[in-house]
């Protein structure tokens, strides 16, 4: 240990600490090493990086009773801001309902962090009600928070059950206490109060300028947060991630904005409302790589928006999609990387696949060449959108879906060929990455379709490995799984599933009978636009119904 600098030290308790876990919990880091030896400790206390995260959840303090601890949590919030001294201070306060025995607590919590203020780099604040007058308690004391010269990220969401006037001004209020935060570059706002003029207070002053990632939800907004919007928006000129999550977007409003809003440095974009026409027709976003949809739309209004932008878009998820006609925009996607498309329509994933299969011939200095519709691609997950029921012995009924495992298959011949040979005589290289391909067929047992069988076979050599895996069996008879050792080196990671047929849901595999059905995800490099855009998504939903589908997806 005597080998070992203290700086490198303090790292390793950095790195081991769950900045998650409550701060008062004396189980978890930064406590923890502090009390193993005095060597530790001497560390731990020279260290102010490792005490400068407080964060104090509502689900811990029902957990461990803290509320009726008031001054025990009151000296370990203490301990925390005198070890940290003028490091900055990260603080996440997730308090959920606002109950009355959280109303003392929220009193400790602003007698003790409201006058640091001027050491806060990232603030967050989780806090609803039922009931009048459970905003204004953040109010008190608001005379010790004044400029924020450090604040780079800012997360409030306050939002009351009912629209009583005194919490709906209260939360005015609160937000306009941050108006005076010039680092400020990233923002999430989730609920806003139903007044005009403590609205413009509040939307208005933000740095939107400097801001580079946004996230606004707005669920059952007041109409006048739609008169700030636009202009909030069109502010947004350095933003590189956005989130836009509304169950309100009145087209009157947004298209009433004179000019086409840009986001020349918009790199990763999540845009969630009942209506996606408007956005996308006024949206233009020249560096988009990442995008996803949540909300209807047709397929024109995307070609519109992705051909006047004139961008790359690498990442492609989208929530629904009933157009059948999907597949007419893939030309206009050469850079595609990843396309998942949950509840499509069967004749959408039909196109799709079939689009995919086909190569085009492209005269370029080289001469004429054939190439397949986004060449790049190395990521495919279609989910069909309804459950069929099929009567037994009326299986004919399920012919037509047998033209898109044949489609699969087709694909997986023309753009990843296992046995053909190259000009040299040499056979085709292993793809890499892997290509991932994931079907989720609704309720139909593809094997259960005539001439199914076949068209799996030829998948199933398409994708061949060179070794396969057993599915985990319960050998003892005691509950428990063991799996069978073996790693496989797939050709084309494919399967092909089905929605299970029980009063216990799941999904099943048609394709490889002896694996369990693996749920689509794909390796995505840390750095990429996607997996900044689903850690944003991590970081703004915990704990929140509003959570995305596709984070499990992207984030291990």
């Amino acid at each position: 240990m005597e080998t070992i600098p203290p700086e490198l030290w303090s790292r390793i308790f950095w790195f081991a600490t769950d900045h998650r876990a409550s701060s008062y919990d004396t189980r978890q880091s930064p406590w923890l090493p502090s009390q193993v030896c005095p060597k530790w400790r001497d560390i731990s206390l020279s260290s102010p990086v490792l005490w400068s995260t407080i964060v104090i959840s509502r689900a811990t303090i029902y957990r461990d009773k803290a509320h009726q601890h008031i001054s025990a949590l009151e000296r370990c919030i203490s301990t925390l801001l005198t070890r940290s001294r003028k490091h900055p201070l990260r603080i996440q306060l997730a308090l959920g309902r606002m109950e009355h025995y959280l109303v003392e607590l929220a009193r400790i919590l602003i007698k003790l962090l409201w006058p640091h203020s001027a050491r806060w780099h990232s603030f967050s604040l989780d806090q609803y009600g039922d009931r009048g007058g459970w905003a204004k308690v953040w109010m008190e004391g608001s005379m010790h928070l004044k400029r924020l010269p450090i604040l780079d990220t800012l997360s409030l969401s306050l939002f009351p059950f009912c629209m009583c006037s005194a919490d709906t001004k209260a939360i005015g209020a609160v937000y306009s206490l941050f108006r005076n935060c010039p680092m400020l570059t990233s923002l999430s706002i989730r609920g806003f109060p139903n007044y005009e003029a403590v609205n413009g207070m509040a939307l208005r002053h933000p740095p939107w300028e400097n801001m580079r990632k946004v996230a606004i939800f707005a669920f059952e907004p007041p109409p006048n947060v739609f008169n700030h919007i636009p202009g909030i928006l069109s502010r947004l000129k350095n933003v590189t991630l956005l989130r836009l999550i509304t169950d309100t977007l009145p087209t009157r409003v947004v298209a009433s904005h004179s000019v086409q809003l840009s986001f020349p440095n918009l790199i990763g974009f999540d845009l969630d409302a009942p209506n996606l026409t408007t956005p996308l027709a006024d949206f233009v976003a020249p560096s988009l790589e990442a995008l996803r949809l949540a909300g209807s739309f047709i397929v024109h209004d995307l070609t519109g928006f992705v051909v006047r932008s004139q961008c790359r878009i690498q990442h492609l998820y989208i929530e629904e999609l009933s157009d059948d006609d999907f597949a007419d925009i893939l030309p206009e996607l050469p850079a595609l990387r990843v396309l998942s498309i949950e509840q499509a329509s069967f004749g959408a994933c039909t196109q799709i696949v079939q689009q995919l299969g086909q190569t085009r011939t492209l005269i370029d200095e080289g001469g004429d060449r054939s190439k397949p519709l986004c060449p790049e691609l190395a990521a495919l997950s279609l989910s069909l959108a309804h459950r069929e029921t099929v009567s037994p012995g009326d299986e004919d009924s399920l012919a037509p879906y047998l033209v898109l495992p044949e489609a699969i298959a087709n694909l997986l011949e023309v753009r990843w060929p296992r046995h053909r040979e190259s000009a040299t005589g040499t056979k085709a290289c292993r793809p890499s990455p892997t290509p991932l391909l994931n079907f989720v067929t609704s309720g139909v047992d593809v094997r259960r379709v005539a001439g199914g069988d076949s068209v799996l076979e030829r998948i199933r050599k398409a994708a061949e490995g060179t070794k396969k895996a057993s599915k985990e069996i319960d050998e003892r008879g005691d509950g428990e799984d063991v799996a069978e050792s073996g790693e496989i080196q797939w050709w084309v990671n494919v399967d092909i599933a089905f929605d299970r047929d029980s009063d216990w849901g799941g999904v099943d595999t048609a394709l490889w009978p002896d694996l369990w059905w693996e749920p689509f995800k794909p390796e995505l490099p840390p750095d990429s636009a996607i997996s900044r855009l689903a850690k944003l998504a991590a970081e703004d939903d915990v704990g929140s119904s509003t959570a995305l589908d596709f984070m499990p997806k992207i984030l291990a």
